[in-house]
């Protein structure tokens, strides 16, 4: 669900169902806080850029309540989960600022290293979108 978004950020809401995940993906150039909605999350997180040999993924399971989870351009940036998260990504995604979401497979691992492959569009992802009914957001709503 698309909540709020301007060329500063984008706040959005994804929620899987039980069993989905979000295949192991990247945010170049951006950070992101993932607030955990409901239930428990897995997070896999690599660090490192598009193509490369990075330390093992760190596994974590996060469970609501829970504080926002952040990752930054260099940190945590290459990552999966399967739940409902509220995040706020800024910048947001912009292909002509090379801002693109691009999606990962691990290729080897040896070494106490793993090398990540860039992969094409997974076929079994679907993205749907629904309409956001909460309360506004953005710079027109007043403060109380």
């Amino acid at each position: 669900m698309h909540v709020y978004a301007d060329a500063a950020l984008s706040i959005g809401i994804f929620v899987l169902p039980a069993g989905a995940s979000i295949p192991l993906h990247d945010h170049p150039g951006m950070s992101v806080l993932s607030q955990l909605l409901y239930g428990s999350l897995h997070v896999t997180s690599q660090t490192g850029e598009r193509r490369m040999r990075c330390a093992p993924p760190t596994e974590r399971v996060v469970r609501a309540p829970a504080p926002p989870l952040r990752l930054d351009p260099l940190r945590g940036n290459i990552h999966e989960f399967d739940t409902a998260v509220f995040d706020v990504l800024t910048p947001p995604y912009n292909d002509f600022a090379g801002r693109s979401c691009h999606y990962y497979s691990a290729a080897a691992q040896e070494d106490n290293a793993v090398e990540l492959r860039e992969v094409p569009w997974p076929s079994g992802l679907v993205i749907a979108s629904a309409p956001y009914r909460g309360p506004p957001c953005g710079p027109e709503v007043s403060s109380y």
